[in-house]
């Protein structure tokens, strides 16, 4: 543990960041392995004023307030939680006999420049971070057969997530299935994109595809595959694409699939 540490700090897509420049470390060869991933206690007053003060907190005390893609939702709850991964050289893993539960194909980066706090209704930026990971993975859009979608429950950030997707993913958007589980655990900020990646490595290792929890009519899903139940994936290798954005206008996505 005497090589290089690094802090990234990028709201919302902090996660995604770190594990994607751990993944680049390792593939260039200037680590061997590495720690990566995010940490986020944040359920605190100050944070509960700034966020309310902002209007980006879901308000009432049901517990469905979390309801990424439904026509009902207002909002994102605040969550708190960690999530780290150990990636590696595939030949060290498997020399050292580990159990290797997925592979890193891409990375991708953008930024709005739009807004500190509401991303460009076009979803240039979404677009573009989805992208760049496909492209760096050295595959098309029609390889990918799921995403993890960020969306928080929010008015605007899940009608421009879902329109991007739609866009990036025209020759498939019938068949790609995209869920968020923020439904299940919340929006953990910074450490958000650590934990829905791990989740993702959990969908390929156990073959099975999460619910958008509390989706019950979306108003942003027309021509998408919005989940809302678990479903099993079949007989087919499952590339999916993790995506997180967060405010100051950054995003971040991370292509993994099934070795």
């Amino acid at each position: 543990m005497l090589g290089g540490v690094e802090s990234t700090s990028t709201a919302c897509a902090t996660g995604v960041h770190c594990i994607g420049n751990a993944f680049r470390a390792v593939r260039h060869g200037y680590a061997r392995r590495a720690l990566a991933g995010s940490a986020e206690s944040c359920v605190n007053p100050i944070s509960l004023a700034g966020f309310h003060r902002m209007r980006a907190l879901a308000t009432g005390d049901s517990p469905q307030v979390s309801r990424p893609f439904d026509n009902k939702r207002s909002g994102f709850v605040l969550s708190e939680g960690v999530g780290l991964l150990l990636m590696e050289r595939l030949e060290d893993a498997q020399k050292r006999g580990a159990n290797v539960l997925a592979e890193v194909l891409g990375y991708g980066i953008s930024s709005d420049a739009y807004h500190i706090s509401s991303p460009d209704p076009s979803g240039i930026g979404a677009q573009l971070s989805m992208q760049r990971a496909i492209e760096d993975a050295k595959l098309k859009s029609e390889d990918i057969n799921y995403v993890n979608a960020h969306a928080t429950s929010t008015p605007a950030g899940d009608s421009v997530e879902a329109d991007a997707i739609r866009n990036r993913f025209s020759a498939n958007q019938h068949s790609i299935a995209v869920s968020s589980i923020k439904g299940h655990i919340g929006h953990l900020l910074g450490a958000a994109g650590s934990v829905e990646t791990i989740a993702t490595v959990g969908c390929i290792r156990d073959r099975k595809l999460p619910a958008n929890l509390n989706l019950e009519q979306s108003d942003v899903g027309e021509k998408l595959n919005l989940l809302t139940q678990t479903v099993d994936w079949p007989d087919k290798r499952l590339i999916a694409i993790v995506n997180s954005f967060g405010f100051g206008a950054t995003n971040a996505s991370l292509v993994v699939g099934e070795i």
